[in-house]
């Protein structure tokens, strides 16, 4: 047991934007993006192709409709994104599937798109946590394909202390989802109340994580957001790293 009697912590998951890392919106991108966009749907269909500026309105529009839908009825489920692009695209007058559509999606959802920064301190954090005897997880609503982010991962140097990964653009459902916290604690091999989950959302992350058993830690190193009458988080941190001393505290170390 840990102090106060809880059960000791075995493992500690992650959200991705705004707790792991910071995103910040490239601006000038989307353009570019359709662009290209159109380029390689030249290369595919025949006849006439409205502008990249019509492109994007259209596919953006599709995507919009889904995330309003998403809010409203509170759904968790998570369409692929690349058949809200088909229906976008559709809807703008163009007919695509099969490899120019994966193509598309690719390009749509660059990576560039957004960049990520994470603090040394965090991959610090992850060090400390893994010379613990944590293991370690992340999992994070997305449309991007769980490839893309697990390189960029590599490249901020953490991904060499993560044990799981899971995306909701490969479970094909979005937090608060209970499954989106039982698969990686499984995958682990760890009770939920063994594990502590540190995101900086209310809604996804500390309702979805108190509602398995797991403790939620919020985090608001990014951006503060208010609870929203989701549950009080189980501990408040304004950096990363000190998730360490939460740890050491639940588990009673001196």
């Amino acid at each position: 047991m840990g102090y106060d009697g809880y059960v000791k912590v075995r493992a500690v998951l992650f959200d991705l934007g705004h707790t792991l890392w910071d995103l910040q919106y490239n601006l000038s991108l989307p353009p570019v993006i359709y662009r290209r966009v159109r380029q390689r749907l030249a290369r595919t269909l025949d006849g006439p192709l409205p502008s990249a500026d019509r492109l994007r309105e259209a596919v953006e529009a599709r995507w919009l409709r889904e995330e309003v839908s998403v809010l409203k009825e509170g759904r968790l489920d998570q369409r692929p994104f690349s058949e809200l692009i088909a229906e976008g695209l559709a809807g703008g007058g163009v007919q695509v599937s099969g490899r120019a559509l994966a193509a598309v999606t690719d390009i749509i959802l660059s990576p560039d798109i957004y960049a990520r920064v994470m603090e040394a301190d965090t991959v610090l954090a992850l060090h400390a946590l893994k010379e613990r005897g944590q293991r370690l997880g992340v999992v994070s609503n997305t449309y991007q394909r769980g490839a893309i982010l697990r390189d960029q991962l590599a490249e901020v140097g953490a991904l060499p202390y993560i044990d799981v990964t899971v995306f909701s653009s490969e479970v094909g459902l979005r937090k608060p989802h209970p499954a989106l916290f039982e698969v990686p604690l499984a995958e682990l091999g760890v009770p939920a109340a063994e594990a502590v989950f540190v995101g900086d959302s209310p809604r996804e992350d500390i309702a979805g994580a108190k509602a398995v058993g797991m403790r939620a830690v919020l985090t608001r190193q990014y951006r503060e957001q208010t609870l929203e009458g989701a549950p009080a988080p189980d501990h408040i941190i304004w950096r990363l790293q000190e998730i360490v001393d939460y740890v050491d505290a639940l588990n009673g170390a001196k």
